[in-house]
């Protein structure tokens, strides 16, 4: 029997780095390869090339950010528009080529791939994946943005976001276009045995190296901690890669101000987090706009505690007794001061990933 051809999905990704929105394509990618292939288009070079080099994910670059104008000199703006202009016109041809069934987009994206989809009557499907709408990058109105979620609702027959919190903000910003919440799966190898020497510290702070991920607010609660609890015993490792050299200094300054030495590390590099999760007693998600937190979901599956910044749609994915969420420092602090880790834990996960893939798929369904 002839083996049926799977439709093409090409996705559009907002940068051409590893990011937490990228490494979300790269799961449903993944969950979804038995019944669609793959195409990505990347806005500019960036490490993206060599992860989907190593997955066999076909990628194509297509220039575009800054195409819809905003402010600037005529000058800027005439780039603008040829660029546009160009990004238009190869990712149209890239869909004459393949003949997608679908176009996807990531959270920040400069919406050419939208716009193309529309115009060859391809179904467009957004994947918001944060709670802060500065994710969105709305020069696509010109600054405006009801003009931004206007255009997104007319170019697309489905958003899907990834928490109720987000799916309750942006369902009444986005009228007439299907907004769905569909979790998105999160991969897991547990290791085969512990590392000997039992716990490296007792608290861990996961992925991306950047300024909106809290790390700064982490030192400071750790220092009220010490002081305001005289919680001594406050081990902290940071641990992921870094692109910009500036801030890890800065983490490394403030550590270094505050007589962090003996108390907070930082390794900067790409690490396996079933190599690292499993050694901590619990994590600490301190991000200004983090909607789902893929890191709750691995620390969950590790094991482990959560302590989470409730800026989104922490809430929903906190299912044991110790996970704890907090809006300030102040509040951080006090956990911090205040955790003794429980010996009965429970490894509940607040969703069914097979379940969720499926949902989405009679979704894509739905738009044929």
């Amino acid at each position: 029997m002839q083996e049926k051809i799977k439709p093409w999905i090409v996705w559009q990704v907002h940068e051409a780095n590893l990011s937490g929105a990228n490494m979300a394509m790269l799961e449903y990618v993944n969950a979804m390869r038995d019944s669609y292939k793959f195409h990505v288009v990347l806005p500019h070079a960036g490490t993206m090339c060599a992860v989907l080099q190593e997955r066999s994910i076909p990628f194509t670059v297509v220039h575009q950010y800054g195409w819809a104008g905003g402010k600037g000199n005529p000058m800027q703006q005439v780039r603008r528009f040829v660029r546009t202009y160009l990004a238009l016109r190869a990712i149209k041809n890239l869909f004459r080529l393949l003949n997608p069934g679908f176009v996807f987009s990531n959270t920040l994206v400069p919406f050419v791939a939208a716009k193309a989809a529309c115009a060859c009557n391809i179904p467009h499907v957004w994947f918001i994946h944060e709670f802060g709408e500065e994710d969105f990058g709305f020069s696509i109105g010109f600054g405006k943005k009801e003009k931004a979620f206007q255009k997104m609702a007319k170019w697309s027959k489905l958003v899907v976001v990834n928490s109720n919190a987000v799916l309750q903000k942006f369902q009444p910003l986005l009228g007439g276009v299907q907004v769905e919440r569909v979790y998105q799966p999160v991969s897991w190898k547990p290791l085969p045995i512990e590392r000997e020497g039992g716990k490296q510290a007792r608290f861990l702070m996961f992925g991306q190296l950047a300024a909106a991920k809290g790390h700064l607010d982490v030192i400071e609660a750790v220092v009220l901690a010490r002081k305001k609890f005289y919680a001594a015993n406050l081990s902290l490792h940071i641990i992921g890669p870094c692109e910009d050299k500036s801030y890890l200094n800065q983490l490394h300054e403030r550590i270094k101000d505050n007589h962090l030495q003996d108390t907070v590390q930082v390794r900067e590099g790409f690490f396996r987090k079933e190599e690292v999760m499993p050694f901590f007693e619990a994590l600490i998600v301190a991000s200004r706009s983090e909607a789902f937190g893929r890191v709750i979901i691995e620390a969950k599956k590790a094991g482990m505690d959560v302590i989470a910044r409730n800026a989104g749609g922490v809430p929903e994915l906190l299912t044991s007794p110790d996970d704890k969420a907090f809006k300030t420092i102040d509040q951080l602090a006090e956990i911090l001061g205040a955790y003794v880790r429980s010996e009965i834990k429970s490894f509940l996960l607040p969703y069914n990933e097979k379940e969720e893939i499926a949902h989405l798929k009679n979704l894509l369904k739905s738009l044929q």
